[in-house]
């Protein structure tokens, strides 16, 4: 279990960060959610939750969205369409992973992550939603983004350390 959470940590990664040569991603987010992906299958076979097969069948979406995405970078409307579902559906992702291991082991603690994981993330949402027409408040957009993938990886760290105890 410990190594599905590495996983699922290491593909965050890649779907976060962006490193460009030429171009070319080469953390390119459809492999980033690929890798988490494998985490999920590995924790599913572990652990039989719905949750964990929403967020495989959520995972494959994101991924084909990914794929999908580079093409459509020309056209602003859909690009801009396309970015709003992929926040709102990788939002989903982690909260169905997170409501998953508390559903396997009801704490309050993983109770409050949920919770507060749910209004840093719909936070998150909000202001990209409306900060985006606005460049001149990106440093507001960029400090909730901050905020929401600190909370995340905090989160995740903290379910992988959980789940070398059991």
């Amino acid at each position: 279990m410990k190594q599905a959470y590495t996983l699922i940590i290491i593909g965050s990664l890649f779907t976060i960060w962006s490193v460009m040569i030429d171009n070319i991603d080469l953390l390119n987010s459809a492999m980033g959610y690929l890798i988490i992906l494998l985490g999920i299958i590995q924790e599913e076979k572990q652990r039989p939750i719905f949750e964990f097969r929403k967020a495989k069948f959520i995972t494959i979406w994101l991924v084909i969205l990914e794929l999908v995405n580079p093409f459509l970078i020309h056209i602003r409307p859909v690009f801009l369409t396309l970015s709003v579902l992929k926040i709102a559906i990788s939002l989903y992702l982690y909260f169905c992973l997170i409501k998953a291991d508390y559903m396997w082991h009801p704490q309050s603690k993983t109770r409050i992550y949920l919770q507060r994981y749910t209004i840093i993330g719909l936070v998150y949402l909000t202001f990209f939603l409306l900060l985006h027409p606005f460049p001149q408040f990106a440093y507001l957009f960029i400090l909730t983004s901050s905020l929401y993938f600190t909370y995340l990886f905090y989160i995740l760290l903290q379910l992988r350390k959980k789940s070398s105890i059991y």
